[in-house]
């Protein structure tokens, strides 16, 4: 989905036109997607946007509360990390 919404997008730009459409009907899908996980949690979560389309929907969607786009690269060095711990070349601070 990514994948097409961003070639939606950027065929636009180039275009000149100003798309809104996607980038709302997107950050809305988020939103709802929090919504309901909240709801069935019953509690609060702290909603962080990961990937390289985070930062054109942080803008309009409710939910999310920061950006980091290495979050899940980070996850990844500390499950390496943990899996061959006499590996001293990966530093997980």
């Amino acid at each position: 989905m990514n994948a097409a919404i961003r070639a939606v997008v950027r065929t636009g730009v180039d275009r000149g036109w100003e798309i809104f459409g996607v980038r709302n009907g997107y950050a809305g899908l988020v939103d709802g997607l929090v919504e309901r996980m909240r709801g069935e949690m019953g509690g609060t979560a702290q909603v962080i946007a990961t990937g390289g389309n985070a930062s054109l929907v942080v803008d309009v969607a409710r939910s999310i509360e920061r950006v980091d786009e290495h979050l899940r690269l980070d996850g990844l060095r500390m499950l390496y990390a943990d899996a061959h711990p006499s590996d001293g070349a990966v530093d997980t601070g």
